[in-house]
């Protein structure tokens, strides 16, 4: 099986090595696409969530009252099915990556 759920109690040393050897595979690819091979159209969005990543980690506590309001307003039945928490995050998602892109068209960044 080469899954493991996010338990912690499950989490071990030959875990923690697993993960990470995949996330520095995929750093490498990803380094390897960008900046040695020079696509970096695709990327755009990326580029705005790294130029305000506090703000967007953030968010998902400050803004999710959002996916409330869009349910009161427009109906329950939005997010329902099989797929329907699917659609809720990818569309809160959407929704705080175009205040995202707001804030870097606008030149806003936030620091500590």
């Amino acid at each position: 099986h080469t899954v493991c759920p996010i338990v912690k109690r499950i989490w071990t040393p030959s875990w923690a090595v697993y993960a990470a050897g995949w996330t520095f595979l995929m750093l490498a690819v990803f380094y390897w696409i960008i900046d040695l091979q020079g696509f970096r159209k695709w990327a755009f969005p990326f580029v705005v969530v790294g130029m305000n990543s506090i703000f967007f980690y953030c968010s998902s506590l400050i803004f999710h009252w959002w996916v409330e309001t869009v349910k009161t307003h427009v109906g329950q039945g939005v997010f329902d099915g099989p797929f329907g928490p699917m659609w809720e995050e990818t569309s809160f998602a959407l929704f705080i990556w175009a205040i995202g892109y707001w804030m870097y068209k606008k030149r806003i960044f936030i620091r500590i």
